[in-house]
């Protein structure tokens, strides 16, 4: 039975006017106007330096934090790409959770502020981040690695280990909260998703898609993954709630990876919302457990 807090959300997000927002091509596109102007903050919140070290970097102009354990730090290296849509910047919620498995797990996440779109496009973000991943594989060895993105960035997370794939790196693990397969959006089952999803919806996901996707066509596979070869990648661990508009996405890529020999750690969990392994509810925490566990294989 799903948790109380967990029910509440979807009234939490009806009262921020989340659906509304993405619903509507318009609304979607006058706030990413609004946000090149007016650019949201990115930091993360003075009070997680109390409970984790914060190192701000900068690589090739784009800030990069580095957060690890204040004690009991592990050899274990994470990269985290936030989610937003490829046009909303990281939000506290996603920080709290970084620090969260920081402290869980001793582990040190590397977390890139990638340029968003329509200034960053698919083309020169991923290039970005295979640079930066490249280069903490590098530095650790490639068994203590773990690629981590919500949403936006779990669609990065799974086009970033593609390409290192193709570059020889193999074996690092990629945990997938929520990911995007498909930018198209043209399923059927997406239109029925989303009629039940009370955050997402297609009219303001195709909008950001489409300045996204920059040069490429929707079906590259550096824009909709699914497009592109499983073969040879790491495990992928996948998390994905019934109530997400890209929940079928989720079952597409566990079905394509499994069907190149890739082994999957499949996490459904009926009536959770999109991202609900990052919010702070019951569902959200043994979602995170997982992920810890995963991040500790190393």
């Amino acid at each position: 039975m799903a948790s109380l807090l967990s029910r509440l959300v979807p009234v939490v997000l009806f009262f921020r006017g989340s659906h509304r927002q993405f619903g509507s091509a318009v609304l979607t596109r006058a706030k990413i106007e609004r946000l090149a102007t007016h650019p949201a903050a990115f930091a993360p919140a003075k009070r997680l330096s109390r409970l984790v070290t914060i190192v701000e970097n900068t690589v090739e102009g784009h800030p990069v934090y580095v957060l690890s354990p204040k004690t009991g730090a592990t050899d274990q290296r994470v990269i985290y790409f936030h989610g937003g849509s490829w046009v909303f910047e990281i939000d506290p919620v996603q920080w709290s959770f970084i620090a969260e498995v920081v402290r869980s797990t001793g582990a040190t996440i590397t977390v890139p502020i990638y340029p968003l779109a329509p200034r960053g496009t698919a083309t020169a973000t991923t290039a970005f981040l295979v640079e930066l991943t490249a280069a903490m594989v590098s530095i650790a060895h490639v068994a203590t690695c773990t690629i981590l993105g919500d949403s936006a960035g779990g669609t990065l997370a799974l086009v970033v280990a593609m390409q290192l794939r193709d570059r020889g790196i193999t074996g690092i693990r990629s945990v997938l909260i929520a990911p995007l397969g498909d930018a198209t959006l043209s399923a059927p089952e997406v239109a029925e998703l989303a009629k039940i999803d009370p955050w997402l919806a297609i009219a303001g996901n195709a909008v950001a898609l489409e300045m996204y996707r920059g040069e490429l066509p929707l079906n590259d596979p550096i824009v909709s993954p699914l497009n592109g070869d499983f073969a040879g990648l790491g495990t992928l661990t996948i998390f994905t709630g019934t109530r997400d508009l890209l929940n079928h996405d989720a079952h597409r890529i566990a079905d394509a990876a499994r069907a190149a020999g890739v082994s999957v750690d499949f996490h459904e969990e009926q009536g959770m919302v999109h991202n609900y392994p990052i919010l702070p509810m019951p569902e959200g925490v043994a979602a995170r457990r997982v992920i810890e566990r995963v991040i500790g294989l190393g």
